[in-house]
């Protein structure tokens, strides 16, 4: 396994890299996926709203993007790549009431999960995706904050 962090802005860091690497590797060790590679990129709202637009139609800044390279032969090791908008994770912490660095974690944990095909789709996907990723959320924040 295998966990790249850039960062394409500027902006005040919410966690480090280690500790993002720690949160992707956390989830993906629990769900029991051994190998592959994941990329987060820390972009701008611009960036993130850029994304958002072209890959999903709608022309709005977002938290997290994740796109998955499971059907890609060329990148057959690697999991995908997430893109995260550290000043969205700011606005939402304040709105949801939490720390910057918890709705951080809540956010690698959800791009994790979307790489490793968990959606939110249906009603009782989401339900599911939900429960995992607060239990994940709630050991990491113990654990790492």
């Amino acid at each position: 396994m295998e966990c790249n962090v850039y960062e394409l802005i500027t902006a005040g860091k919410i966690i480090s890299k280690i500790k993002i690497k720690k949160i992707v590797f956390f989830v993906l060790k629990n769900l029991q996926q051994r190998q592959g590679t994941v990329s987060v990129i820390l972009v701008s709202a611009k960036e993130i709203q850029r994304l958002n637009k072209k890959y999903r139609g709608k022309n709005k800044v977002t938290d997290v993007l994740s796109f998955g390279f499971a059907n890609n032969e060329i990148k057959i090791n690697e999991l995908g790549d997430i893109f995260i908008c550290p000043s969205q994770i700011v606005s939402q912490a304040k709105i949801y009431q939490v720390t910057s660095q918890e709705e951080m974690v809540r956010m690698l944990v959800h791009g994790v999960l979307h790489l490793l095909g968990y959606d939110h789709q249906q009603k009782k996907a989401k339900e599911k995706m939900f429960k995992i990723q607060e239990i994940m959320v709630k050991k990491l924040v113990k654990k790492l904050l």
